[in-house]
């Protein structure tokens, strides 16, 4: 299935809210130019990011996990690409974050409960 949607992941620091220097890493999703950031829960030194090559320096256990927390999110996110294409849907960076962080699904959410118990139930 050829696409017609350009997408890229890259990651930054957010170094206006460093504190004692570690600054927050994000991941930017982009999409047909359009763009947002997800948060990956990690605070690095921002003496070891490199932001051309978008990794961090050093073999510590700390950037390990960092790295393979990286390594993880982008397969996420290429997954949840991937997964909306074949499911025909609208393909936008904020429906992918949203796919990512599990917010997406009306299966799982107090609503969808409400309505089912509502409609389902009452004829009972």
């Amino acid at each position: 299935m050829k696409s017609t949607h350009t997408f890229s992941v890259s990651f930054f620091l957010k170094k206006d809210k460093a504190k004692n220097g570690k600054a927050p890493l994000f991941a930017r999703i982009t999409v047909d130019g359009a763009f947002t950031d997800i948060s990956t829960k990690q605070r690095v030194y921002t003496s070891t990011w490199n932001q051309g090559k978008q990794t961090l320096s050093g073999n510590g256990a700390e950037e390990l996990m960092v790295r393979e927390k990286m390594r993880l999110l982008v397969n996420n996110l290429n997954n949840a690409y991937n997964d909306l294409r074949h499911e025909n849907k609208a393909v936008n960076a904020e429906l992918i974050k949203a796919r990512v962080e599990g917010r997406d699904k009306d299966l799982c959410s107090l609503n969808f409960l409400m309505n089912y118990h509502n409609v389902e139930l009452a004829s009972c």
